[in-house]
């Protein structure tokens, strides 16, 4: 059963994100939640994720911007940043 990132939102924890961009987004098909902290782990996406990260992966000098490139063209459905240790804001 997959649901939308709309209702996966609404599912603890992740009810406690917040939505900062992408609300065109919330329809998008969620068939897993993966984690990522690997400056190569964007080639192991197969699509339709929800991909959070520690953002612990940007200390390798990988740019957060070309990482959410590889995530779009990952098609993935969508990104998320736990805030803490590396972004605190």
């Amino acid at each position: 059963m997959n649901i939308t990132v709309k209702e996966a939102l609404s599912i603890p924890p992740l009810n406690r994100s917040k939505l900062l961009a992408g609300e065109n987004g919330l329809n998008n098909i969620v068939e897993n939640i993966t984690v990522n902290d690997a400056p190569d782990g964007t080639r192991w996406l197969r699509g339709n994720e929800i991909v959070l990260t520690t953002a612990y992966i940007f200390k390798s000098g990988i740019s957060i911007l070309e990482f959410i490139k590889d995530l779009s063209d990952s098609n993935v459905a969508a990104f998320g940043i736990k805030l803490g240790r590396f972004i605190h804001e």
